[in-house]
């Protein structure tokens, strides 16, 4: 294996920092059909072949995305748990029902109905946490502050990394108010911002874990109402932008237990490829891919070497 030369020496200092802080690299979701013929084999190899097996050997955390659609039954949760446990220290986070981060209809039973299903993650000992993604239209009023202490509340046992879209949640009172709450951790974004009053790339640390998300920045897509799903997260990050993106995240890892970080330009495998470069960038090594995946985007074969984990 060639080594990699590709980490510029004012970077060498900042990730050295971090070398003491555990660091997981992941996707946000996994089943997507666009992923068939460059994630994923065109055929499905064997009759024990899961997708989430699959992409095992490639990455240290995954999202749950299912979770913000509808409720889940917990024998689905314990079938994800059998895959998970077959790597060590394989991180998870459910995203939060919509139910209680878009419609905020906070109550006793939609709490109850969300976590009866996420129920058995709570022995499993990669679970991180629920990832709580607020819209742009939730802004930082006393009443969604009190919506978000509240929220955290009703789940106290578990980590509540919340991410928001909207400029007035970084006041500092604001801010100051999100840290006193103990189970309360922020998320820092990459995205397409409209104008002055979207959140910027702010990397922070409330109490343990760092948390960034990569939404890709194809502003078009984003902000056309007729735009699906796959469009807004059709973006490609270059090498130079995610060594920028790090070099900012990794700054405030300093002081945190660990960090995680989600690739969630999902469309035709895009995340996944951007998420194994910034991984063999921070490890200074290069990573396995898919050799599908390699192909796909020949810009990542510096960065990866091809690996078949049919």
């Amino acid at each position: 294996m060639v080594c990699l030369r590709c980490i510029s020496h004012d970077e060498i200092d900042t990730i050295s920092y971090v070398m003491n802080c555990e660091l997981a690299f992941g996707t946000a979701g996994w089943s997507y059909d666009d992923w068939v013929g460059i994630v994923y084999p065109s055929q499905k190899p064997s009759k024990n072949y899961h997708p989430l097996r699959y992409l095992l050997p490639f990455i240290d955390a995954v999202e749950i995305n299912v979770t913000y659609y509808r409720p889940i039954s917990p024998r689905t949760t314990k079938s994800w748990i059998r895959i998970l446990s077959e790597k060590e220290n394989m991180k998870v986070i459910t995203k939060l029902w919509q139910t209680l981060t878009h419609e905020l209809e906070l109550t006793e039973a939609n709490i109850h109905t969300f976590l009866y299903g996420i129920e058995p993650f709570f022995e499993y000992q990669g679970f991180m946490g629920v990832l709580a993604q607020f819209p742009y239209r939730f802004h930082a009023t006393e009443q969604n502050l009190a919506y978000i202490r509240t929220l955290c509340e009703s789940l106290h046992h578990i980590r509540v990394f919340c991410e928001f879209r909207h400029v007035s949640w970084l006041k500092a009172r604001v801010i100051h108010e999100l840290q006193t709450i103990p189970n309360c951790e922020w998320v820092t974004i990459d995205h397409p911002r409209a104008g002055y009053s979207s959140m910027p790339f702010s990397a922070r640390i409330f109490h343990e874990w760092g948390y960034l998300r990569l939404h890709g920045r194809n502003r078009s897509a984003w902000f056309h109402d007729k735009a699906g799903r796959n469009e807004r997260y059709n973006y490609f990050y270059s090498t130079a932008k995610l060594k920028n993106i790090w070099k900012r995240f990794a700054s405030v890892l300093t002081r945190a237990r660990g960090g995680l970080v989600i690739a969630n330009n999902h469309f035709a495998g895009k995340g996944l490829a951007n998420i194994l470069t910034l991984k063999a960038l921070v490890q200074g090594q290069p990573v396995p891919a898919p050799p599908s995946l390699r192909k796909s985007y020949p810009e990542i074969e510096r960065f990866t070497y091809p690996y078949n984990s049919e």
